[in-house]
């Protein structure tokens, strides 16, 4: 994931958001398409494909470098992450995978955006100032998480990832 962040705040710089937020809108409909329609097909529980035991192969890392330039480049870095592990892993097992992932996507990013200037200081009294909003949201992220059926996630995932697509191509088209 760090060098897919690098690698994505660098192609900010030689190609510009446009053409990039373009690329990854296409791919975040591609991706909530298949978890709002296909994902649970005929299913009721997704059943663990593959042991969470922290071992990971090359594909992981391709898919994680690829995230990360995503990530990099327009803060989004999800669908690839959902698509290909989401198809190995229950939502619990997921979960515990994707808040590591994001925990050190998070961190890099906004190292990232600081070394080329893309974030102005006024942008941290705003974050200083949504923390309890934040925290909120995770309470709630919490309680809802354990109520919910797996296909229900996937779903609610699906809907979200296809927010981030329309907004994405909003400020491409607005």
């Amino acid at each position: 994931m760090f060098l897919g962040v690098v690698l994505g705040g660098f192609l900010i710089k030689l190609f510009g958001l446009q053409y990039l937020h373009l690329i990854v809108a296409t791919a975040l409909i591609a991706v909530s398409i298949w978890l709002i329609f296909f994902r649970y097909r005929g299913t009721k529980v997704m059943s663990n494909a593959r042991d969470f035991s922290g071992v990971f192969n090359l594909t992981d890392l391709g898919v994680c470098l690829v995230a990360g330039t995503s990530g990099g480049m327009t803060g989004i870095s999800a669908p690839p992450l959902l698509y290909y592990f989401g198809s190995q892993f229950s939502k619990g097992e997921l979960r515990r995978l994707l808040t590591r992932i994001f925990l050190v996507e998070s961190l890099t990013r906004m190292g990232m955006y600081i070394v080329i200037g893309a974030v102005r200081p006024q942008i941290f009294m705003i974050v200083l100032l949504s923390i309890p909003l934040m925290f909120a949201g995770i309470v709630l992220g919490n309680r809802l998480f354990l109520r919910i059926s797996e296909s229900a996630f996937g779903r609610i995932a699906g809907v979200v990832i296809l927010v981030s697509a329309v907004r994405l191509l909003y400020q491409l088209y607005p």
